[in-house]
């Protein structure tokens, strides 16, 4: 998990799961995510609502890198056959200029 990122995201369905936490397990869950984020350090707790909660959120943070590892691959690659076009344009001979019309001075 420990990527370049600048964060990771939290959808509202997972407030049924922090709701059933205490405010010091919420602290303690928040900080472990963005350890997790970060650095990919799991959770070192003796509670067990507070580990399945983390498994809950991790998953979830998992499954939103995966997706956007495949988007960046997708735009990178879209990048790059963009980057190839507009090269073979540069690369075409232009035209050869259209003499000018009888009677007009250059």
């Amino acid at each position: 998990m420990a990527k370049e990122r600048n964060g990771f995201l939290v959808f509202h369905d997972l407030e049924v799961v922090a709701e059933q936490l205490s405010d010091e397990q919420r602290g303690v869950l928040f900080l472990a995510l963005f350890r997790y984020s970060k650095t990919g350090e799991q959770l070192h707790s003796d509670d067990p609502l507070t580990r399945m909660a983390f498994e809950v959120f991790r998953s979830g943070i998992d499954r939103n890198a995966a997706m956007w590892e495949e988007t960046r691959a997708k735009r990178a690659e879209a990048g790059r056959l963009g980057g190839l076009a507009r090269a073979e344009n540069f690369r075409r001979p232009l035209p050869e200029p259209e003499p000018y019309p009888s009677g007009w001075s250059v």
